[in-house]
């Protein structure tokens, strides 16, 4: 009686697994994901410098301002102590810096910049 058990059991599983294999196999087709980025043509070009033409970067907040500097080929930090940085962090912010684009444009021709923050 067990063995019966435990072959029905077995071929139960089976099926199991050759109708779930059927179903991706002929299935529906997964819809593509619907993305939120701008199309490349709608998208507005802000900064496009080379990662190997900057050598400083600033990142300015009312408590502190956080300056990276390149020495050769090394990125480092003015900081009160000195601290090991991840170079492929500090590289991926770089080519943030080196690439931005915007989603829209609010104002196509603004006659006061400071009410975005471009004092």
């Amino acid at each position: 009686m067990k063995r019966r058990t435990v072959l029905l059991v077995l071929a139960v599983m089976i099926a199991v697994v050759i109708a779930v294999s059927i179903y991706y196999t002929a299935g529906p087709e997964p819809e593509s994901p619907v993305s939120d980025e701008p199309a490349d043509d709608q998208r507005v070009e802000i900064s496009l410098v080379e990662i190997e033409d900057i050598q400083t970067m600033e990142l300015v907040s009312p408590q502190r301002t956080l300056r990276f500097f390149k020495e050769g080929e090394q990125w480092q930090v003015e900081h009160p102590y000195p601290i090991v940085l991840d170079q492929n962090s500090v590289i991926d912010l770089a080519y943030s810096f080196g690439r931005l684009y915007s989603e829209k444009v609010i104002d196509p021709s603004p006659a006061d910049l400071t009410r975005y923050g471009l004092d």
